[in-house]
């Protein structure tokens, strides 16, 4: 019992915490399914707008709007995703929670 109770006090605790990685994400405008989607895991835009049936007839690949808000002011950035579907290298581009993916109309 000595002996277990040395060991025992000489033990090192690590804790270690996983970040949520969940994110819930609305997808609107020209897209097959839009509405509210939450993710379990990582996810990237292009990820998340196939899981809402990928950009409808009328959607454009090449003019996606992602906003979210960093340090409470709102910020919307445009996403280019011809790229991705043409098998260029790309950067992934995260979604993460709260975020708005909207796709715009196609101009053709």
């Amino acid at each position: 019992m000595c002996s277990s109770f040395r060991l025992l006090k000489k033990a090192i605790w690590v804790l270690v915490t996983l970040e949520n990685s969940s994110a819930t994400v609305i997808i609107s405008g020209f897209v097959t399914y839009p509405g509210k989607v939450t993710f379990d895991r990582p996810t990237t835009v292009y990820q998340a707008i196939m899981q809402s049936g990928g950009v409808s007839d009328y959607g454009s690949l090449s003019n996606i709007h992602l906003t979210r808000i960093i340090n409470g002011v709102q910020r919307t950035e445009t996403i280019n995703l011809r790229p991705n579907i043409r098998g260029q290298p790309t950067l992934p581009k995260y979604v993460q929670d709260g975020d708005v993916i909207y796709i715009s109309r196609s101009l053709f």
